[in-house]
């Protein structure tokens, strides 16, 4: 039996970008302990749509980096 498949919505990576200390929110604890993250093609969506500065945009592409995309 592998790890658990988690299915990550918008408003789990929205706090994760806006948190100052990244360490403590939810993606950070779900990612550490090795489930196996996925997430919709329209939850991607929504995030770089949203990403309005470089900065941003930067971020959104490391985050989604992590989780399959589905």
């Amino acid at each position: 039996m592998g790890a658990p498949t988690v299915l990550i919505d918008t408003s789990v990576f929205i706090e994760h970008i806006r948190a100052r200390d990244k360490s403590s929110t939810l993606l950070t604890h779900i990612h550490q302990r090795r489930h196996t993250l996925v997430t919709s093609s329209i939850v991607a969506a929504e995030l770089c749509y949203g990403a309005r500065t470089a900065a941003m945009r930067a971020d959104v592409m490391t985050i989604l980096s992590i989780p399959r995309i589905v």
